[in-house]
């Protein structure tokens, strides 16, 4: 009895299933449905699937450049060697325990053990800011007289936008060691090149931090603005008419709306279809993402006063009679000429009360009105194959719809932060101790609760409750240095005309490795008169307040953290307070640990090329195997016919293969939507790629003869194939292709099977 399933064999299996359950990338059936009505436990369940390992990596770094990150950027550009080792030259680790066993992958393998994954040669290095401009508003307005080319970056690449070029004359940095690309990179060029460029984004810019917009606006929005300005009371991004034709400075018209088209040129350049994908956000602020419509524009305002918030929303920011007292008063609510805080100064606030450094704090409870962008959009960004356009419509996500068949796996994509959250509310417990090696616990292991809010409840750890005045729980400035983790509170003066407090609390603090005389220094220093005055723990010298600068500082990164707890498990949070801020040699130092966790969550993706679906294997009365599942290979119609060559074992699939695969195709963004092709036929060719003839060869010789596919599992049961076959693979099963161009080049390709969904 032949392995392979005869195609009458076959038609009768898959007659078996009158519904067709199209599962989601986790293998999970979902949108079951039967034509007539009835429940049926026989499915067709398809999977489209990726290799387990990847060769490419788009690795995005958002860099805050406003005033008091110059000392976390010289520190992240120290940890750019280990970056550039971990992945280029792998650890090498035990092939059982899968722990170090000391040194590297050199030229001719590990000396001892075996690469803890392939040694990584591509790579995409893109930087980009935190500074996009005034939104509509004053501060950081090209109108300002104190306006620097630095405050709107708009989510530009940084290397031309400073000048600073390098050897490959590209906006980012790629490391391709042996391409026929002139002056391939070497380890110490792009270490050099990616310093040069940490090092212009520099800390003039806008002091409204966008760090969640900008990669946002980078990588995903459909309409990356060209301008953002006021238009009467609400701020519009350019709009345009005709359709493809230039309009603003630099822009073209897509959907009604001005884009960048510097920005998606870039965004073409820099993401690949097929790369792991990680983003990487360094800032020492909470997130002030300003919405680029309605009225984001009075958070810049650069004169105080704007309008109180009712005095509801004191008690519950979400109570549905929280709104602003310049807004109309909601049905049911009291009215803002009866509001207890609606009548105070006319229902604005006076300027002790509304700091336009504290614009984005708390905006919901203190101006009723949230001008930021929710964090859901954020998430849909990395998450979703669709996202909202400017204009208010479904677009395809950049990330997942990047054309010529391919769309990204969602489990590539990676979001890290370096944000402000002491590391010791983050770490191990083995990490706790002084001097033990600084390790960051999994996304999945943190007490989130304790580091950010759920809802209106703040966070549980005081140190992440941001506060103007000394928050309860905690020393302030009459113990000094009493607290391991922020020294103490201190006393915020009131700053300049305003006369309210123009700072909050720390989270976490750390010391420089050289300290500073603010009395002397030209640029940002934090202990002048008012952080000697208000007793600053960033100008604590062991025994008395001074001028000079000893520590560094992060306020709590609420917003990002709120982000990256919602993405899930391919998250990496770590702190931007180092451990051990001074002793380069320690392995705690500086951002070392973080590029460890980075790559620690990337490893998993980057082992070998394998494809690892779980499949239920049968054994024949002839010892031979066989599965209840077939795979389709998807490609993109580029005119004329579909043809399924039988010589390269492809034939047209079963009938009820088709639309179970059509709808796996419109479920992973990869048609259906706003510019993509319709989930049909007529956009797309189906053929099933055969098994493997003679499938025990595929299944056990390092070099296999024929076309086709074989699964290989020599731990299941019953077992299957070599165990040398993949041995690189985790967990140790492939799905194997043998013969040339299979799958073609681009393809997406489905597993469909009628006994339970892959992978489960």
């Amino acid at each position: 009895m032949s392995s392979r399933l005869s195609r009458s064999a076959r038609a009768v299996r898959l007659a078996l299933a009158s519904i067709a359950c199209v599962t989601g990338l986790g293998g999970v059936a979902t949108g079951c449905s039967s034509s007539s009505g009835s429940s049926n436990p026989d499915k067709v369940y398809v999977d489209q699937f990726r290799r387990g390992g990847v060769d490419k990596i788009d690795l995005l770094f958002m860099i805050d450049n406003s005033i008091s990150m110059a000392d976390k950027q010289r520190i992240l550009r120290t940890a750019v060697p280990r970056l550039i080792e971990r992945l280029a030259t792998p650890r090498c680790v035990d092939p059982t325990t899968k722990q170090p066993v000391g040194g590297n992958v050199g030229a001719s393998g590990c000396p001892v053990g075996e690469p803890e994954f392939p040694p990584q040669s591509d790579i995409h290095l893109g930087v980009i800011t935190s500074s996009l401009g005034a939104h509509g508003g004053e501060s950081c307005s090209e109108s300002s007289p104190n306006f620097k080319a630095e405050q709107n970056d708009k989510a530009r690449l940084v290397g031309p936008l400073r000048g600073v070029t390098n050897h490959e004359n590209l906006p980012f940095l790629w490391w391709n060691p042996g391409s026929d690309a002139a002056d391939a990179a070497e380890p110490d060029t792009l270490i050099a090149d990616f310093t040069a460029q940490v090092v212009a984004t520099g800390e003039t810019g806008c002091g409204y931090e966008a760090s969640l917009e900008a990669w946002y606006r980078f990588l995903v929005d459909p309409q990356p603005p060209d301008t953002v300005r006021r238009d009467g009371n609400f701020t519009v991004v350019e709009s345009c008419a005709t359709e493809g034709a230039d309009c603003g400075v630099g822009g073209i018209c897509i959907g009604g709306s001005c884009a960048d088209k510097t920005v998606l040129a870039e965004r073409q350049q820099f993401l690949r279809g097929d790369s792991l994908l990680a983003v990487v956000m360094l800032t020492d602020e909470n997130d002030c993402s300003i919405r680029d419509d309605g009225q984001g524009w009075l958070v810049t305002i650069a004169t105080p006063g704007l309008p109180r918030a009712t005095a509801a929303c004191a008690t519950n920011p979400d109570d549905p009679c929280c709104t602003s007292c310049g807004a109309p008063t909601p049905s049911g609510c009291t009215p803002a000429a009866q509001d207890a805080e609606c009548l105070k100064n006319g229902g604005l606030y006076a300027p002790p009360e509304d700091h336009v450094n504290l614009r984005c704090w708390d905006q919901k409870r203190r101006f009723g009105v949230d001008f930021l962008y929710p964090l859901s959009r954020y998430i849909a960004g990395l998450k979703s194959p669709s996202v909202i356009d400017r204009g208010g419509n479904s677009a395809p996500n950049p990330l997942f719809s990047t054309g010529g068949g391919v769309s990204r796996d969602p489990s590539l994509i990676f979001f890290a932060g370096i944000v402000g959250v002491p590391w010791q509310a983050i770490a191990t417990d083995d990490s706790q101790a002084p001097g033990a090696p600084l390790t960051y616990k999994n996304a999945r292991d943190i007490d989130w609760s304790a580091i950010t809010r759920t809802g209106n409840t703040p966070p549980s750890d005081p140190h992440m409750v941001e506060s103007s005045t000394p928050r309860p729980g905690l020393p302030d400035f009459n113990t000094p240095h009493a607290d391991p983790l922020h020294g103490h509170d201190w006393d915020i003066p009131a700053a300049g005309a305003q006369l309210g407090p123009a700072d909050l609390q720390y989270a976490c603090i750390f010391p420089l490795a050289q300290p500073r005389d603010c009395a002397t220094t030209t640029g940002a220093c934090d202990c002048g008169a008012s952080g000697v005055n208000g007793k600053s723990p960033l100008c604590w010298d062991g025994s008395q307040f001074t001028s000079t600068q000893t520590s560094a500082k992060a306020y709590p990164g609420l917003r990002h953290l709120a982000a990256l707890r919602d993405f899930g498990d391919n998250a990496i949070v770590a702190s931007i307070c180092p451990k051990e801020a001074v002793d380069q040699s320690n392995p705690s130092f500086g951002y070392n640990p973080a590029v460890d966790a980075i790559v620690d969550r990337l490893k998993e993706r980057l082992g070998g090329a394998c494809l690892t679906p779980s499949i239920t294997v049968t054994l024949n009365p002839d010892g031979s195997t066989s599965t209840q599942c077939a795979v389709v290979e998807v490609v993109a119609r580029q005119g004329g016919q579909c043809s399924c060559d039988a010589s390269a074992n492809r034939e047209d699939p079963d009938a009820k293969l088709i639309k179970p695969v059509l709808d796996g195709l419109r479920n992973s963004g990869t048609c259906g939507l706003a510019g993509q092709p319709a989930c049909t036929q007529t956009d797309f060719c189906l053929c099933e790629i055969g098994e493997a003839s003679p499938k025990v060869s595929c299944e056990n010789d390092p070099n296999p003869q024929g076309i086709g596919w074989c699964y290989i599992d020599p731990f299941g049961d019953p077992a299957v194939g070599n165990p040398t076959l993949v041995e690189d693979c985790n967990p140790q099963r492939n799905l194997r292709f043998i013969g040339n161009d299979t799958p073609k080049k681009d393809a997406i390709v489905f597993l469909a099977c009628t006994d339970k969904p892959p992978g489960d």
